[in-house]
């Protein structure tokens, strides 16, 4: 619209004013959304909206970009702007004062592109004081993978910035709305879980010693804020706030006496037929992960998986948490996570060990896969014939098991003993692999005495295995529970210390 010069110079005096600070993001429940009003009052001559008009039609926009209705949400837009307001959806923002421009803004750069740790905390370092809650999320997110690419020895140039940032993530955490709040919770945890013992000095020993020291204080405060808006939290949120918590091994108590994962439970239970595959394998794999048992959240999980199963027109196969939909991670984890909670749902276990069958060969299990899902029906005492046969053939298939740590060898053998299935070709690949290794400075006691017990549960006789197992000082116990160690001499005494 055309205004005389003179008013148009006095609106834009108006909006220098006004526009200093133009960053939303919060959320409001008043209004239904987090875009914050900026500028002047609502000019009346070139706005024909009321306010609570403007709301309902940025709600409805909002909405509609969720469900990637784009050309309604680009439609609502530009009526907003004939009707004189004016949206911004990089500063979460909108004036209708009369003025159609916003003030430049200061952009953090992306996290994202950078590629080294040094370069991430100088960029969020430099740019703390007009960084936002999803801009500090987004150094979190890249902090653990730039970690693991970083030496450990030495004092870090930038240790003192580095320590800044944390201070001010843990003095603003409770404000985050429920993305940048689930996503610094994740990212805190993995830090927790993937950093191991650094260099004094190092990024790596500040961060764990200060995770350690504040882990509980960090985690009761992200319950606390989180709690009172679990209503407002989509499913991923729920299951990576759940997945965060178990990883960091923490389990805050709230003001009622519950503990978080309660909370989440009831929460998630009414809304799991918007959970994808991802999602549904998280939140029980945290829930077994923390040892906390939720019967009901369980069962529900595995109806939602096994819905094609019960469709008997199969009208749903298109289903987002159906079981074709399922990862082999995301199976593995779920068959785990039943297994570790002790949760007895044959009828899942059936239909998962048919669809694994189903499949022309294993090779998109990887070694991890491989490992848990059959350590998961052997814990559950449901043995599945064609199932076990199958992972042994893809084994034994491989050129090489090189890509199978110490763990892996040691549960598959202890699944197949456990439940008496037969494989001795599948025995044999993986001891003449552990003979051929240099030595068993990977596997831990734990692992050698695993394996150890697993062929002798078997009786599957393997004399060099048994050699270089004594040799690397395993220490066996038999099925009497006597502990024999021996540095036998010949292969005769050998096989007789075996057999006793």
């Amino acid at each position: 619209r055309q205004r005389p010069l003179q008013q148009q110079q006095q609106q834009q005096h108006q909006g220098k004013q006004y526009g200093k600070i133009i960053q939303g993001g919060k959320w409001n429940k008043d209004y239904g959304h987090a875009y914050a009003q900026i500028g002047g009052p609502i000019d009346e001559s070139t706005c024909d909206l009321s306010v609570i008009q403007i709301h309902k039609l940025i709600r409805d926009r909002i909405q509609c970009r969720r469900e990637h209705e784009f050309q309604k949400a680009d439609d609502i837009r530009e009526e907003l702007r004939r009707c004189g307001v004016l949206v911004n959806d990089a500063a979460k923002a909108w004036r209708a004062d009369g003025i159609f421009w916003f003030p430049s803004m200061v952009h953090v750069p992306k996290m994202s592109e950078c590629s080294t740790i040094d370069e991430a905390i100088q960029n969020i370092y430099v740019n703390i004081e007009n960084a936002n809650p999803r801009d500090i999320a987004a150094f979190w997110t890249v902090v653990p993978k730039l970690l693991y690419h970083h030496q450990r020895s030495g004092r870090q140039q930038f240790l003192p910035q580095l320590e800044f940032v944390f201070d001010k993530t843990l003095r603003g955490i409770e404000k985050y709305g429920r993305r940048d709040l689930t996503q610094t919770a994740l990212s805190i945890a993995k830090i927790w879980k993937s950093t191991g013992r650094g260099a004094r000095g190092s990024y790596h020993q500040f961060l764990r010693d200060t995770i350690k020291e504040k882990r509980f204080d960090i985690f009761q405060t992200i319950a606390d804020a989180a709690i009172p808006n679990l209503d407002e939290f989509e499913p991923r949120y729920l299951s990576n706030l759940a997945y965060a918590y178990a990883l960091v091994e923490c389990m805050p108590r709230v003001r009622d006496g519950t503990t978080i994962f309660g909370h989440l439970a009831r929460k998630s239970i009414p809304s799991l037929d918007k959970f994808n595959a991802q999602d549904l394998s998280n939140i029980v794999w945290a829930f077994a992960k923390a040892g906390t048992s939720h019967s009901l959240l369980f069962v529900e999980v595995a109806s939602r998986i096994l819905i094609d199963d019960d469709d008997d027109d199969n009208d749903n196969n298109n289903n987002d948490n159906g079981l074709p939909s399922f990862k082999p991670q995301e199976i593995s984890n779920t068959m785990w996570a039943y297994a570790k909670a002790e949760e007895s749902h044959p009828r899942l276990f059936d239909a998962v060990a048919r669809h694994i069958v189903s499949h022309d060969d294993l090779h998109a299990f990887d070694p991890q896969c491989v490992s848990n899902t059959v350590w998961a029906f052997a814990k559950a005492k449901l043995p599945h014939y064609p199932l076990f046969r199958k992972v042994a053939n893809h084994i034994d298939s491989l050129e090489s098991l090189v890509a199978f740590e110490p763990q892996h060898l040691s549960n598959i053998v202890w699944a197949y003993a456990r439940v008496k299935i037969s494989q001795p070709y599948l025995f044999g690949k993986i001891a003449d692999h552990i003979v051929s290794l240099p030595n068993l400075e990977d596997f831990t006691e734990q692992d050698m005495q695993n394996i150890g017990r697993a062929f002798q549960k078997a009786r599957v006789s393997h004399r060099s295995l048994y050699a270089k197992l004594i040799e690397a000082g395993c220490v066996i116990h038999t099925t009497e529970r006597k502990r024999v160690s021996s540095p036998l001499q010949d292969d005769a005494s050998l096989k007789e210390w075996w057999r006793e």
